[in-house]
């Protein structure tokens, strides 16, 4: 009985072991230009007669347990390679495609294909995405490509436009059965001039939500093995594609293939004007430094690095992200703001007002913000929100967002002060100043300063602030240790 336990346990552990190897799929690639339009259509793709990759693996989020039926959901992808791009091909089968719910940054709360990739398969252990990796979510919306979103590796940010800046074009289009979606990815972005005999790392997810309200999505359907899914920002657990087989292109497929970069949605199209000839060679190289300092964390090198292109609209956000990661914090909201100013469409200028609220808040929540800002995270978001609404003042949710950091504040240290004291010299509003010094008076209480937060509770209580800071002042002197 005993040898019998044994061996079924090692038999699991030899099957949990198995389910995790690398598969690794045969594809092909081609030295001529792929007669392939970015608009979602798959018919062009029938004519190369490509394998099919199932996409068989299933993870609930949600409390149920089994993975839905084939008519429900399942998937399957192509993909193929020339000597300038790499092309992959989603077929989705969904029996509700719910799309349209979220703004930039939350498409993938919807139904979506993500396809994550690794150029080089360097250190695939690696916690995070290095210049040759990345993450592209096509989102859809009325039959039609909406945008494309995916983390910039490096960055804790999704920038509009981004990968379309970068060369990245996709389609999108509904089915009788569900939808299709087609993304081509410049070699130039996997850090490759040609696929021939040469292998990449693949994730291909179909994110699943059948709430046709704002809901959270309900399931992945995966080509990989990623229990705990991590493809979003790490490559441990993509499976590998070999670009092994030459193929010629049918005579019959061959037409004007300049269509294949035309793919882009309007406000995309504005930013790429902006931004002057998207797919030269400065731009990728600009780009490829920017990637290698942002892996190592050279936060000040990569925003130097941007500088060619830094007279564009589209590099602010670049811009004002990085400076965030760097704790410059007063150049990282000048450059969002007028990047929200300036930019051509309300997705970019939504971004970039979401993106600094959000980013603050994370700050206060998130242990992996603390970490970044060592134990100073309320004095931060404090000052990025007063920096920000000193140019947009009526930015409600902003607002609210500074009250929430200066009332979670509590033990401070000398920087964190320093931060307090900028705001008042500079506040957004005068009323900002009295939450300002009762965060002060409550981390010098914190820290055992009791002197201190006496006489600034004693200056609160008798100013002009209004009823609930003088309440909480007076809360600081109540709660004063009784003198020894």
């Amino acid at each position: 009985m005993k040898r019998s336990v044994l061996l079924a346990v090692w038999c699991m552990s030899c099957a949990a072991v198995a389910s995790a190897q690398v598969q690794v799929s045969e594809a092909k690639y081609t030295d001529a230009a792929a007669p392939l339009v970015m608009d979602g259509d798959l018919a062009e793709w029938d004519a190369l007669s490509l394998p099919k990759i199932g996409l068989d693996r299933y993870q609930s989020l949600t409390n149920e347990s089994s993975a839905p039926a084939s008519g429900d959901l399942s998937g399957w992808f192509s993909c193929i390679a020339d000597n300038s791009n790499l092309y992959v091909a989603v077929n989705v089968t969904d029996d509700v495609v719910v799309t349209g719910n979220h703004e930039y940054g939350r498409g993938w709360m919807d139904d979506v294909v993500e396809v994550c990739f690794d150029g080089d398969l360097l250190n695939t252990s690696k916690d995070s995405f290095d210049v040759n990796d990345g993450q592209v979510i096509v989102v859809g919306e009325n039959g039609a490509l909406k945008w494309l979103e995916g983390l910039v590796p490096g960055l804790i940010a999704q920038i509009p436009y981004y990968w379309d800046a970068r060369g990245v074009r996709a389609g999108y289009r509904l089915t009788d059965t569900g939808y299709s979606v087609e993304i081509m990815l410049p070699m130039e972005i996997l850090g490759k001039t040609s696929l021939a005999g040469q292998r990449i790392g693949l994730n291909v997810r179909v994110l699943e939500d059948d709430n046709q309200a704002a809901g959270n999505t309900q399931g992945v359907l995966s080509w990989a093995y990623d229990p705990e899914l991590t493809s979003s920002w790490k490559t441990e657990r993509y499976n590998q594609v070999a670009f092994n087989e030459l193929i010629e292109i049918p005579q019959s497929a061959v037409y004007d293939t300049t269509t294949n970069t035309t793919a882009v949605s309007v406000g995309a199209q504005e930013m790429i004007i902006d931004l002057g000839s998207t797919d030269t060679q400065t731009l990728q190289s600009v780009m490829t430094t920017v990637h290698e300092k942002l892996h190592a964390k050279e936060w000040t090198g990569a925003i130097d690095a941007l500088e060619p292109v830094g007279e564009h609209i589209w590099a602010k956000s670049m811009m004002g992200a990085t400076a965030l990661h760097n704790k410059d914090f007063k150049n990282a909201v000048a450059w969002l703001d007028e990047y929200a100013v300036q930019a051509g469409d309300g997705i970019a200028r939504d971004w970039a007002l979401n993106y600094l609220r959000e980013f603050v808040l994370d700050m206060i929540f998130s242990e992996k913000y603390k970490l970044l800002f060592e134990r100073k995270p309320f004095a931060v978001s404090a000052y990025v929100l007063n920096e920000h609404l000193r140019r947009f003042p009526a930015d409600t949710q902003a607002l609210s967002a500074l009250h929430a950091s200066l009332a979670s504040s509590d033990t401070l240290d000398a920087d964190s002060f320093t931060l307090f004291e900028e705001i008042v010299h500079s506040p957004a509003s005068p009323d900002i100043v009295y939450d300002v010094k009762l965060a002060v008076a409550r981390g010098h209480y914190c820290n055992g300063d009791f002197d201190r937060a006496k006489q600034l509770a004693e200056e609160l209580v008798d100013s002009g602030a209004d009823s609930r800071v003088i309440l909480d002042a007076r809360m600081i002197l109540m709660s004063m240790p009784s003198p020894q």
